[in-house]
């Protein structure tokens, strides 16, 4: 038998038979399914229809039935019925491009919902209450870091949702304290990225979660070993103790300035990874009130100033010999050390410079 093969297209009853999508069909018998449903109405929420009778689930296609199955019901089935959302696809400018956002609207008797997705690991919340005038709306953003797939993707999520507000509610004045929080987000794992790039680290997203590491040690590690800058700390130095020998003429520097560089080696633990750190502590503005020494040991006191205290200024790197060499040259750049800026300084350049651009 030959074939032969034919350009004509296939009729439309034709086509409808064999490329119509199949259809899922649910029936049963329940004494609960009204009341079920003025608690969706009432909640917007999705409930649980229990003690289910002849139930019968079908795949439609083309006119023809097929039944699912054939099991009896035990008396515990249910099944969970909800209202359904509208998704709209939403237009924002993101850094000069053009982005979709998908946005649903759930509602019950007293507000509306509109939500962003909730994959994503920042997402967007809004609640307007229908009866209110004029009408309130309340936004929030949740967070679940472990959805991110990178540090970056995380950052990139929290400035899109700080966009989409923005796009979305006229009167940002109200909404000024939810956008600081969002910036000061970015603003941290921008700091965490940068560490973990500086440190040739690999920080999964989860651990951002699972592992507190504090503002203070981010701080910290970002402005000294990525910006690479000298650091005043803000404790106030009474007295240092440390070992001397015992024809150190050290006594004579009672009322007069002391310089003292202080090597140090620390590791840190920074989201489950190890750090070793080579610091280069220099003692400032500190002026010997007295000495009290018993043999190779000695403390020294400095002049207690509220106005003018002594304190240690400090530079941090992530190679040893890079740390010996500015110990050997930090007595001449005392003057670096001593006018050093302290975190809270140097973080409130980088807000005003964050929010400027």
């Amino acid at each position: 038998m030959k074939s032969r093969k034919t350009g004509k297209q296939l009729t439309n009853k034709l086509r409808e038979t064999f490329l119509q999508e199949p259809t899922l069909s649910i029936s049963f018998s329940s004494n609960d399914f009204y009341s079920t449903l003025e608690k969706i109405e009432e909640t917007g929420q999705p409930q649980k229809i229990p003690n289910l009778k002849n139930l019968g689930i079908f795949l439609e296609n083309a006119g023809s039935s097929i039944k699912l199955n054939e099991d009896p019901l035990g008396e515990n089935s249910t099944v969970i019925i909800g209202k359904p959302f509208k998704t709209i696809d939403y237009p924002i400018e993101n850094k000069g491009k053009v982005q979709k956002i998908v946005l649903y609207l759930e509602e019950n008797k007293q507000e509306y919902t509109i939500f962003s997705d909730k994959k994503f690991p920042v997402w967007l919340e809004m609640k307007v209450n229908k009866s209110a005038t004029p009408q309130n709306c309340v936004v929030t953003y949740h967070l679940d870091y472990s959805l991110g797939k990178s540090i970056k993707d995380i950052i990139h999520q929290f400035q899109t949702i700080s966009v989409l507000i923005k796009s979305l509610i006229t009167d940002t004045d109200s909404l000024v304290p939810l956008l600081n929080s969002l910036n000061a987000q970015v603003i941290r794992l921008t700091k965490i990225e940068a560490i973990q790039d500086q440190c040739h680290l690999i920080i999964k997203p989860n651990c951002l979660k699972d592992i507190y590491v504090s503002d203070l040690k981010i701080d910290k590690l970002y402005w000294s070993l990525v910006k690479h800058k000298k650091i005043r700390d803000v404790a106030k130095l009474t007295s240092l103790r440390c070992i001397l020998d015992k024809d150190n003429n050290i006594d004579k520097t009672i009322g007069k300035y002391l310089r003292v560089v202080l090597p140090q080696k620390k590791s840190i633990s920074f989201y489950g990874k190890s750090i070793d750190l080579f610091y280069v502590n220099v003692l400032c503005n500190a002026i010997v009130s007295r000495i009290d020494r018993k043999d190779e040991q000695a403390n020294i006191f400095f002049k207690d100033s509220e106005s003018d205290p002594a304190y240690i200024s400090y530079s941090a790197f992530l190679d040893q010999e890079a740390a010996e060499t500015e110990a050997n040259k930090a007595t001449e750049e005392f003057a670096k050390y001593k006018n050093a800026p302290t975190i809270e300084q140097l973080n409130a350049s980088l807000k005003k410079d964050f929010l400027s651009s």
